[in-house]
C-alpha cells in the first residue's frame, strides 16, 4: 500500500507541473500577440504619419 501513495504523489506532481507549464505557455502566448499587435500599430501609424507628411505642401513660405 505504501508504493501506491508514492506513485499516485508522483502522478500527481506531474499533474501539477504540467499544469504550471501550460498556465506559462498561454501566458507566452498572450504576451507574443499583445507585442504583435502593438508592433503592428506601430507600423499603421509610422505608414499614417508619412504619408501625411508626403501630401502636405513642402514649399517653404519663400518660395
Amino acid at each position: 500500500m505504501g508504493m501506491n501513495h508514492i506513485f499516485i504523489g508522483m502522478i500527481a506532481d506531474a499533474d501539477r507541473q504540467l499544469a504550471l507549464t501550460d498556465a506559462a505557455a498561454q501566458s507566452l502566448w498572450l504576451l507574443g500577440g499583445v507585442a504583435l499587435a502593438l508592433a503592428g500599430a506601430a507600423a499603421v501609424a509610422l505608414a499614417a504619419t508619412r504619408s501625411a507628411r508626403d501630401t502636405r505642401n513642402t514649399r517653404g513660405p519663400h518660395d
